[in-house]
């Protein structure tokens, strides 16, 4: 359900910084954040942090004149204020006065360092999406630290002890600073809701919040965007291997083949009649393929390719080393599998798609068109394992295998099928 805009230009409002802002910090969300939140909440951003300094004189303003020097309406006043709030710049919050009218209080945050953005596979993904890999690369070295060459210089740079002396401030060892604005930053909501998975096991289960650690949410996440799970299924399946006699509640190998048991009765296939948001427009068939990679979980979209049928353990096991191991993202699994299935004869063969996926992971892939853009570009494939598999063999091991080189001609050939 759409949200209701309550926002209205006779509503106040007052800034307050949440963290501590430096003049780099122009530059990082002009040319990191910009491609992703658009101009407009770029200048509300800037136009509020200016606006941090006139609350000293007053400290409440009506919105119409934020209105008014930012020469835009207040649906886009609006919209550019959820881009903030989404992307983790900015919290929001409101204060109702009387019936018809509000108080907003707005917190800034700082954008993320260059290390941070480029390490988060969210944010290097969506700069990637709206402005191509190659330019992220290029971002990437412009934001990178030279290294300096001292050629022939010794260093004589003194020490810390040797010019400071604790002794002689004991004052130092009992004074307490506390600083309560630092350089933060939010942290954006990921696809698995943890906060509603906690509400959701608390409730159903009795189990407590505290019995989790963060490596705990993190495994529990990462499991269920591989499965396709939602905060419920993830809740039931958790509240079956949870223990909470053991010093470790949860054993992450238990979580995996309960995950593994529970699709398989519980398979989630999404229905072509479904309403879905499609990130790839058009009717090609191309853009229908990167949709289906975007939309569905590794275990379903290996199931919709084989015709509905449950993949074999062997092959789940695959998927969660390219989860687990490599941590690529569920598109780009996708993308991998429908690849190496052209290129292996409708076969998964373990070591082959290990070392595409590795190299899918050094080079920052993270996107199904990405990796799509990436795997079409080999022309030179490496010797691909013949295994022998079978999906109805439990113990399968499949470690004999003859080595088959594929000529250019053949490869053209299979890519241009994919």
């Amino acid at each position: 359900m759409k949200e209701i805009n309550y926002l209205s230009k006779d509503d106040f409002f007052e800034v307050k910084l949440g963290s501590m802002l430096a003049s780099y910090d122009r530059d990082i969300l002009t040319t990191l954040y910009q491609p992703i939140i658009g101009y407009k909440a770029l200048a509300l951003y800037f136009t509020l942090w200016s606006e941090v300094k006139r609350m000293e004189y007053s400290p409440l303003t009506k919105h119409e004149i934020l209105l008014k020097e930012m020469d835009i309406g207040i649906d886009e006043l609006y919209a550019a204020r959820l881009k903030l709030e989404g992307i983790g710049l900015l919290r929001s919050y409101r204060s109702k006065v009387g019936k018809s009218s509000a108080t907003y209080l707005y917190e800034l945050y700082a954008p993320k360092t260059p290390q941070e953005f480029f390490e988060d596979i969210i944010f290097k993904g969506l700069l990637a999406r709206k402005i191509g890999e190659r330019e992220v690369q290029k971002l990437t070295m412009i934001f990178s630290s030279p290294e300096i060459s001292h050629g022939d210089y010794e260093e004589i740079s003194a020490s810390f002890s040797s010019v400071y002396s604790l002794d002689e401030e004991e004052s130092l060892k009992t004074i307490t600073i506390k600083s309560s604005r630092g350089r933060k930053t939010i942290n954006i909501r990921s696809n698995f809701a943890i906060g509603e998975f906690l509400k959701e096991i608390v409730q159903t289960a009795k189990i407590s919040k505290s019995s989790f650690l963060p490596e705990d949410l993190e495994e529990i996440s990462r499991i269920a965007v591989l499965f396709g799970f939602d905060v419920s299924e993830m809740s039931d399946i958790v509240s079956r291997i949870f223990d909470p006699n053991a010093v470790n509640h949860i054993d992450y190998d238990e979580l995996y083949n309960m995950a593994k048991k529970y699709k398989e009765g519980n398979s989630l296939i999404l229905d072509s009649k479904d309403e879905v948001n499609k990130e790839y427009n058009g009717d090609q068939e191309f853009a229908k393929k990167l949709n289906m990679m975007t939309q569905c979980s590794p275990i379903d979209y290996l199931r919709i390719k084989q015709n509905y049928t449950n993949p074999s353990p062997a092959d789940v096991n695959i998927l969660n080393i390219l989860s687990s191991k490599y941590q690529l993202t569920a598109p780009v699994i996708n993308a991998l599998v429908d690849f190496t299935l052209t290129m292996c004869d409708n076969e998964l063969p373990k070591s082959y798609i290990e070392k595409v996926g590795a190299s899918l992971k050094r080079k920052g892939v993270t996107t199904a068109l990405a990796a799509c853009n990436a795997l079409t570009r080999k022309r030179k494939p490496k010797p691909v394992e013949n295994h022998a598999y079978h999906a109805d063999d439990q113990n399968q091991t499949a470690q004999e295998n003859t080595e088959e080189q594929i000529s250019d001609e053949e490869l053209n050939k299979l890519l241009e099928g994919f």
